[in-house]
């Protein structure tokens, strides 16, 4: 089903039910523009939220109920996931056996995108792309990922999915002296999985998160963080790039935060080659489309270094190709390899070791 198919199963299913917006956050806020937009707005009944303490109040003028309304109402309502953390309701709400009429907010909000991306893809850089892959799920995964864009697809198949994003154990291997730089930080949840995985050691982490109301946020979770562990993690509040200076920026609060000329707010930037002295082991990269420009930023420390990458190759139907060819040419000897880690367009990351 494309991204077509899926909008048009949408807006039939509310002639008849109601909408159901679960994540009252500012995903939520910007999904209600996307259901002006398409005149739904006049269709939200309430919002669901995990969150105890919400129930009850006002979101936008509209009640905010607990999951549970979900189980008594699932023949009656459709349900819009308007949450960063979409695949774990997903999971949540099929744990409840609710699995019909549950849409993404990506639906709305990057159908046009799909749609444009889909005409765009350059089959002979994806070829030489594919050559350089080095394990056989990499490569169907890597074609799974170019068929169902090119398809419009907003849902891939299942089969496609990896756990363990950013640190899959068949790829990466880990020592005491570990330097980790987190680009795109957010709420620090990737580098305390990071911890986790090196089993709480590992010499520094360096977090970047331009965006202020979150970096402000993981600014108090660290300081609640065991002392040899915060005194470990360096937080940057700037956004890495290919240059260092000012830029527009389009803030949120949340995960989908970017840089944008027609931003509403202003943030530093600097490229990791002359913020970082140190050696480095590890890079993970998700920051919204930026990934080409700060690796571009980050150059002599990639080619002196020779770190683990893991980069999201996905916020460009581009970056499928313009980034694996770039760190190529940054470092020959790199491996490759492709893993996806939802069963929406996004999250496809492009894994790189010399070992």
């Amino acid at each position: 089903m494309n991204v077509y198919e899926e909008q048009e199963k949408l807006l039939e299913a509310l002639k008849t039910k109601k909408l159901v917006l679960f994540g009252a956050s500012e995903c939520a806020l910007n999904t209600i523009k996307e259901c002006s937009n398409f005149f739904l707005e006049h269709k939200i009944a309430y919002f669901c939220d995990n969150n105890k303490q919400k129930e009850g109040t006002l979101f936008r003028n509209t009640i905010i109920q607990l999951p549970e309304r979900l189980v008594e109402e699932k023949d009656s309502v459709v349900i819009l996931i308007t949450s960063v953390h979409e695949a774990e309701i997903r999971q949540q709400l099929k744990n409840l056996y609710i699995v019909e009429d549950v849409y993404s907010h990506h639906l709305l909000r990057d159908s046009d995108k799909i749609i444009k991306e889909s005409s765009q893809i350059d089959d002979e850089k994806t070829m030489e792309v594919y050559n350089l892959l080095q394990d056989e799920r990499s490569r169907y995964v890597y074609q799974q990922i170019l068929k169902n864009r090119k398809h419009k697809k907003l849902t891939f198949p299942l089969d496609i999915i990896d756990t363990d994003q950013y640190f899959v154990d068949d790829i990466f291997k880990y020592s005491k002296e570990e330097v980790f730089v987190d680009a795109g930080v957010l709420d620090g949840y990737t580098s305390f999985e990071f911890i986790k995985k090196v089993h709480a050691q590992f010499k520094r982490i360096y977090a970047f998160e331009p965006d202020g109301i979150s970096c402000n946020k993981l600014a108090q979770i660290l300081k609640s963080q065991e002392k040899e562990i915060y005194e470990k993690i360096i937080l940057i509040p700037k956004g890495l790039y290919d240059c260092n200076g000012v830029l527009k920026f389009h803030t949120l609060g949340n995960g989908f935060s970017f840089i944008n000329e027609d931003g509403n707010t202003q943030i530093p930037v600097t490229k990791l080659d002359d913020c970082v002295s140190e050696q480095i082991t590890f890079i993970k990269m998700d920051i919204e489309g930026a990934e080409k420009c700060a690796l571009l930023g980050a150059k002599e420390i990639i080619q002196r270094d020779k770190p683990k990458l893991a980069i999201c190759i996905y916020h460009n139907v581009a970056d499928l190709w313009e980034i694996p060819l770039l760190i190529k040419e940054f470092v020959p000897e790199y491996k490759f390899y492709i893993r996806h880690h939802t069963n929406l367009f996004y999250e496809t990351v492009l894994y790189a070791t010399i070992e």
